[in-house]
């Protein structure tokens, strides 16, 4: 199935980033999570970043995590703690239909609440970070 667009949630990364400043897991933390917007980048699809954190700490985490201009990566940024109609507004910001997106969720929650919005192409953010320079999954072929 085609894709014509990416929704992902990176709290988790942009938090625990800013606990373990400076580690070496951070480090390879960053490193996994550049090839992977990187590779999405490069296959050309619009990312829209999901996140609960406000503007200031998701800018700094931004910055930290990616360097100077990671905003750039993502197409736009939907900031929203309401869950239940996120991934509602992302679609109508993408233009996009739910069965043309793949969700990248941190936690079995957020996957659910893509489910729950159509959204049938779905995957862990761990397993796309951990894919490591194979990084596009099945499910991202055939664009």
């Amino acid at each position: 199935m085609a894709i014509d667009a990416i929704v992902v949630n990176m709290d988790s990364v942009w938090t625990n980033t800013g606990r373990a400043a400076q580690s070496a897991a951070t480090g390879e933390l960053s490193a996994a999570l550049k090839r992977f917007l990187q590779c999405m980048r490069d296959d050309g699809y619009p990312m829209l970043l999901m996140s609960e954190l406000t503007a200031e700490i998701l800018n700094d985490a931004i910055s930290e995590t990616l360097g100077e201009n990671g905003i750039e990566y993502f197409s736009s940024i939907l900031s929203s703690s309401a869950r239940g109609s996120r991934y509602a507004v992302a679609l109508h910001t993408l233009a996009t239909p739910a069965h043309r997106v793949v969700a990248v969720e941190p936690d079995e929650v957020g996957l659910e609440e893509a489910r729950t919005s159509g959204v049938v192409q779905c995957m862990p953010l761990s397993d796309a970070l951990r894919s490591g320079s194979a990084i596009r999954p099945p499910q991202f072929h055939g664009r």
